[in-house]
């Protein structure tokens, strides 16, 4: 009894270990094994380094090595003779590499090939090794770019320059009061009599020049006497030169992008766009699987490329390489994988290269139809790109050599800088704006709280207004009286002469003062 229990377990065992063991055997099998690689040349995926035929390198090699280290074979690499990707004849067969896996002369095939529908009716294909779209290669000309009339507006955002013109106005009202009511700015008390007009005239014009001095980064005549006015003069000058510096940074950003705009403009933004003009020819490389999804497609898009390529045989191109030679000439678009079209752009810089939008597809190796290396490849493959092994690879072929690095991007990188970005220098002014408010009343206080105060006298000499540690305003007054007659008694005692160069020097005096500005 316990038998009849025990076989359906065995059974089951045996079953979930058949795999584990064939997979074994066939890891097994192609340990020091021999295998036949078919290839064609196109750079930068396989192609001959100088006359020896047996020098193969590029990227696809690289990754044939890497599948070689971990599955531990050995392989013999050769070129198809016609150097086709494989595309089906009008009497059914095939040629290059798929022919070459078909009639079992590869064991499998190392190239670009797109995983396509018909393809894969005749052979099995591994998972995704890379993947690429369309892109559309031409010769790079100087076009001019759309002008801007207020090119010198775009370093800053709309809202960055609205809030630079208000702060620009706050700070002048801010510093206009200030100057109108500090003490410090008032000038002599003999001045106060001045209608209050002419003072405001006065703190107007130095407030102006001030803050639009500090805007365009000028110097000020006069050194305000107020500390107010200078915590505010501080915060408004650093407040400018930053701006300022910020504004001519990002302008020199500007000015190299719309040079490499004018330089980069692609003629053609989309396949719509080309295959809906006349002038300049385009073409595809004959027989690759782009060339059949022309053919096979019901898009309008498509059937009208189809017709034109059926109608102008010419604009198809034999190799990749006859393509790009003939886009560098000029008057002539390839349509190309974008991995290809990536490289050659980034070694050639009189060529560029623009976006078709058409559907990315895969890259894979063929083997034959139900062959087991199929699945021994696919686990190596995940396993290589796991690890990241295959993404430095790529790495080291599209950018080792590029030479044009900088001129594969067609979109401005300069940003309007927003007001988001000078949050903390707005918030810096507003606080030295606040500190300036309120040391306007310590300054009245102090100015008004002082016991005594020197101040220049019309003369020329310094009058004692409270002279002495005990002086009272009565006795300074008398001082002044008693003084006076002998003041009034040497103008007689010198003569005439000395009498009129008095009254020249008093005169002189009076009209300097009433010239004197207010200070």
């Amino acid at each position: 009894m316990w038998q009849d229990g025990m076989l359906p377990l065995l059974a089951l065992l045996l079953f979930a270990a058949a795999p584990v063991a064939m997979a074994d055997g066939s890891r097994l099998d192609l340990q020091g094994k021999t295998l036949k690689v078919a290839t064609l040349l196109e750079v930068p995926f396989s192609f001959k380094q100088g006359d020896n035929s047996s020098s193969i390198r590029g990227f696809y090699i690289d990754i044939l090595d890497l599948l070689a280290e971990e599955l531990n074979f050995k392989y013999n690499l050769y070129v198809v003779p016609d150097n086709k990707y494989g595309a089906q004849l009008p009497n059914g067969t095939w040629n290059g590499l798929i022919r070459e896996v078909i009639d079992g002369k590869a064991d499998f095939a190392l190239a670009p090939l797109r995983i396509t529908a018909n393809r894969e009716k005749y052979v099995d294909f591994t998972v995704s090794v890379a993947s690429s779209g369309m892109s559309i290669v031409v010769k790079q000309e100087l076009q001019e770019a759309e002008s801007y009339a207020a090119l010198f507006l775009m370093p800053f955002a709309p809202s960055t320059w609205i809030l630079v013109i208000l702060f620009y106005f706050i700070c002048t009202a801010l510093a206009f009061t200030l100057w109108l009511l500090s003490p410090y700015e008032q000038g002599e008390p003999q001045l106060d009599q001045i209608p209050i007009l002419r003072r405001s005239k006065k703190s107007a014009c130095s407030s102006f020049m001030l803050v639009t001095g500090g805007l365009f980064v000028q110097g000020f005549a006069r050194t305000p006497k107020s500390p107010a006015i200078r915590i505010l003069a501080s915060v408004w000058w650093l407040f400018t030169l930053v701006t300022v510096a910020c504004y001519i940074g990002n302008m020199g950003s500007v000015l190299n992008d719309r040079l490499a705009i004018k330089r980069l403009q692609p003629p053609f933004e989309s396949f719509e766009e080309l295959v809906g003009q006349s002038k300049i020819p385009y073409g595809v490389l004959k027989g690759a699987a782009s060339h059949n999804m022309f053919k096979s497609s019901k898009l309008p898009s498509f059937k009208r490329a189809d017709k034109y390529l059926r109608d102008n045989p010419d604009s198809l191109a034999n190799t990749v390489l006859q393509g790009i030679s003939r886009a560098k000439t000029g008057n002539y678009a390839f349509l190309a994988e974008s991995l290809t079209a990536e490289y050659y752009t980034s070694i050639n810089c009189d060529l560029i290269a623009a976006a078709t939008g058409i559907t990315t597809l895969d890259f894979a190796l063929a083997v034959a139809k139900n062959s087991s290396l199929r699945c021994i490849l696919n686990e190596a493959i995940l396993k290589v790109k796991m690890s990241g092994q295959l993404t430095a690879t790529k790495d080291i072929w599209w950018t080792k050599n590029r030479d044009c690095s900088d001129q594969l991007s067609f979109e401005a990188k300069s940003m309007a800088l927003m007001p988001g970005d000078f949050a903390c220098l707005y918030g810096l002014v507003l606080i030295g704006a606040l500190v300036a408010l309120l040391a306007l009343p310590v300054e009245m206080y102090i100015k008004n709280a002082l016991p005594f105060k020197l101040l220049p006298s019309r003369g020329g000499g310094t009058t004692a207004a409270a002279a002495g540690a005990g002086a009272t305003p009565a006795a300074s007054t008398a001082a002044v009286a008693g003084a006076a007659p002998e003041a009034a008694a040497a103008p007689a005692a010198a003569g005439p002469s000395s009498s009129a160069a008095a009254d020249t020097t008093g005169g002189e005096s009076a009209e300097a003062a009433e010239q004197r500005p207010l200070v």
